[in-house]
Order: structure tokens, then sequence, then C-alpha cells
């Protein structure tokens, strides 16, 4: 690490913390801006905050082809995983042999 600036690397890396704080300060506002929207989604309309976000995540990135399918292989683990008819039907089946 230089420790040792020189006056003109002093004004350079001073402008660039300089542009880094203004970036932080924007960056900040947007997720200010966001926070209200989504609170203005469930006042307004009753929508959840986590489907607001969802929704909004899922039209940024433009994966809703994706989001379908992952929620669909979700669902048919969790079945598979979970649902205790299935499995005592299949435990059922087992002790029968």
């Amino acid at each position: 690490m230089n420790s040792q600036l020189n006056p003109e690397e002093r004004r350079k890396l001073h402008g660039m913390c300089n542009e880094l704080v203004n970036s932080m300060i924007r960056v900040q506002a947007e997720k200010d801006l966001q926070k209200d929207i989504v609170n203005r989604a469930k006042d307004e309309l009753e929508i959840t905050p986590k489907i607001v976000r969802a929704m909004a995540r899922i039209a940024y990135k433009n994966s809703l082809s994706e989001q379908k399918i992952e929620t669909e292989e979700l669902f048919h683990l969790y079945e598979q995983t979970f649902d205790h008819s299935l499995t005592q039907k299949e435990e059922n089946g087992r002790e029968e042999d």
C-alpha cells in the first residue's frame, strides 16, 4: 500500500472518495424510494411487501418463465418430501411387502 501520496495523488484520492460518497447517497435514496413504493402497495392495494418485491425482481430480471419452472420444481419436490399422505402410503406399501 502506498501511504505516501504526493499532492496530485491526494487530490485524486479525495475526488474518488467524494464520488463514492455521492454514489452511496444515491443508493440510499433509491433504497428509500423502493421502501416507500412497497409500503404504498401494502397500504393502498393490500399487497404484501414480499409479493411486490418478488414481482418487481421478476420483472427486472425478465425471468417469469424461469421462476415458474423453479416454483414447479420446488412444489414437486416439497410434495414428494413432505406430503404425509403420500409418505404414509409409501410406508404402508413397504410394510405389506
